[in-house]
């Protein structure tokens, strides 16, 4: 089973297994992918919102998670029921905590 398999099981069933092997994997996709899973939880939440915080406010708004989630999963974003509720559980978050999400508190329960 190839790398491109197994993420389009964890991105929801998409194509991506058949369009990545249509060419061979490059080093830097694989290299990026390991990089990525490799990451501590509080450095992947700093990643997260040095890229979604687009106000630097050091809370991300629904807006700002709606873009993230848009972004990754890019077509499929409508047609993907995990896409949609991944939002939707985002927004009750959202709401619960006054409008953003706070990267403090981000941060604090991926040690927690």
């Amino acid at each position: 089973m190839c790398v491109a398999h197994h993420l389009d099981g964890w991105l929801g069933g998409g194509h991506l297994c058949s369009q990545l092997t249509r060419a061979p994997l490059s080093l830097e996709f694989v290299v990026s992918v390991t990089n990525f899973c490799m990451l501590k939880p509080n450095t992947l939440t700093d990643f997260t919102f040095d890229l979604y915080d687009l106000d630097g406010d050091g809370e991300m708004s629904y807006d700002e998670i709606e873009t993230m989630v848009k972004e990754l999963y890019g077509a499929q974003y409508t047609t993907s029921i995990v896409a949609k509720q991944c939002l939707e559980d985002l927004a009750v978050l959202c709401e619960k905590c006054g409008g953003g999400i706070p990267q403090k508190q981000v941060s604090n329960d991926a040690m927690g």
